[in-house]
């Protein structure tokens, strides 16, 4: 009797003596109350670094050929003869950019040698730690400057770390250990927002239901920003290659599956129902042996079988969704893929000559047409004062036309088209007035197009 009026009094502490961590130390013990970081508090600090990701973005998603057929039917914007030079002058372009792009481009492939995973050929010699580092930031170097040329930005180191801090999706938990990684950097280009289309309360209802219940990421249907584009560079540990992956349509809020490292643990909710009913379980059978001496031997069992259902049911719920997570990890990983390592640098320069062979037909079509410089429509560039008295002008002039004639809106990067202009020969800033040579002029300068664009995409394929 003694015992047992003792252990009714300390009822509480035996309780919390069984459930650990998970019971909160009353103030009286403890004043200072710990720190706790929530599920909705680390959500909101990822959707933060997210936001200031995706403030900037300067990729066109357009086609040349689109652009092309833009320019070329725009009313009163270039005179018959320019519609008809127009090609060769893009094709003298494209030219031009290719022979300035396949000096970095066999550059970067001879530098990645070394490190390059999918090596299969014999090597002669084998860095040492000094020269693999140096090799490894001259690639970064190049990379990074192909990648800028290509409109991708790259996601800042903290802004990354945030995103792969643990957190809930698909009714998992899931962590990266960034430690692992020697080196680890992200670009990403083109965003798709998630919207949902039917905003009425009980779609709003279910929307927020079936992301706490873990039906869908908690961030949002299909996720609630894609990068259409991304590209990531990675290196584990004392790894000495370095792997380069190219990834389309990848849910930021999701990055972290396309890690090596990535683990998939239970939900902390779910370990707590655990561990309560574990614990309610065994201070219940104390209790009862301690107050009435013995236990029965059909309640123990029934006891007994009520916490084993929860608990298996528990624990099935955590396997079906860690399948379902791992089922959709394959399938990002096989559809999603577009490049791996040397492929990579290929794509990459691809992308890069494509991005600026866009933006240069767009900025000198429009230095060319400026109606109030050329005076009478068809003729060369006059001495009349031009539209266009600095960049900033021309570059909302262009971003209003393709929101207009494509019903895009884009961030135009007017530094890169001016500087490619001027690079190529035929571009000239006098006293801040930008003014281009006319077609004929241009075509003289530029070197000869490797073959008659406007023949080559008849049948509507991307160029």
């Amino acid at each position: 009797k003694t015992f047992t009026t003792f252990f009714k009094k300390n009822l509480q502490s035996v309780v919390r003596a069984g459930l650990g961590r998970y019971v909160t130390t009353p103030p009286s013990i403890s004043s200072e109350k710990p720190k706790k970081v929530t599920i909705k508090s680390s959500e909101k600090k990822r959707k933060d670094a997210l936001k200031s990701i995706t403030q900037v973005d300067n990729f066109i998603p357009i086609t040349r050929r689109d652009l092309f057929n833009a320019l070329v039917n725009k009313q009163n914007f270039m005179s018959q003869n320019e519609q008809k030079l127009l090609n060769q002058l893009i094709g003298g372009m494209q030219h031009s950019v290719i022979q300035k792009m396949n000096s970095t481009h066999e550059k970067m492939k001879e530098m990645y040698d070394y490190l390059n995973p999918d090596k299969d050929t014999y090597a002669s010699r084998h860095l040492s730690q000094q020269e693999r580092i140096g090799q490894e930031t001259s690639l970064l170097q190049d990379l990074s400057r192909i990648l800028s040329m290509g409109n991708f930005r790259e996601i800042p180191k903290g802004s990354l770390e945030t995103l792969l801090e643990p957190h809930d999706t698909k009714g998992v938990r899931v962590s990266v250990n960034t430690r692992e990684l020697t080196t680890c950097r992200v670009w990403v280009r083109g965003w798709a927002q998630d919207v949902i289309s039917d905003k009425s309360v009980v779609n709003l209802l279910r929307h927020k239901i079936t992301g706490w219940l873990g039906m869908r990421s908690q961030e949002g249907g299909q996720g609630e920003v894609t990068a259409s584009r991304l590209i990531l560079v990675i290196r584990k540990g004392s790894d000495r290659k370095l792997l380069l992956k190219a990834f389309k349509d990848v849910d930021l809020m999701r990055i972290e599956e396309l890690l090596p490292n990535a683990k998939v643990k239970m939900k902390d909710f779910d370990k707590k129902i655990q561990v309560g009913i574990i614990s309610l379980g065994a201070v219940s059978l104390l209790t009862k042996f301690l107050v009435l001496g013995s236990t029965p031997l059909g309640a123990s069992w029934t006891l007994l079988i009520i916490c084993g259902i929860v608990l298996s049911r528990t624990w099935f719920g955590y396997t079906n969704k860690r399948n379902a997570y791992l089922v959709e990890l394959m399938q990002t990983l096989y559809y999603n893929n577009l490049a791996n390592n040397n492929g990579v640098i290929v794509y990459l320069t691809d992308r890069a000559i494509d991005e600026r062979l866009k933006q240069l037909m767009i900025a000198y079509s429009f230095l060319l047409c400026v109606p109030n410089r050329r005076g009478v429509m068809g003729t060369s560039h006059t001495v009349l004062p031009p539209q266009f008295y600095d960049k900033t002008k021309l570059k909302t002039t262009i971003e209003d036309w393709v929101l207009k004639q494509f019903e895009l809106k884009i961030d135009f990067d007017i530094e890169d088209a001016l500087r490619d202009l001027s690079d190529i020969g035929i571009l000239r800033d006098t006293r801040g007035q930008l003014m281009v040579s006319s077609i004929e002029e241009s075509l003289n300068i530029l070197p000869k197009p490797l073959y008659e664009w406007s023949e080559l995409d008849r049948s509507g394929v991307e160029l």
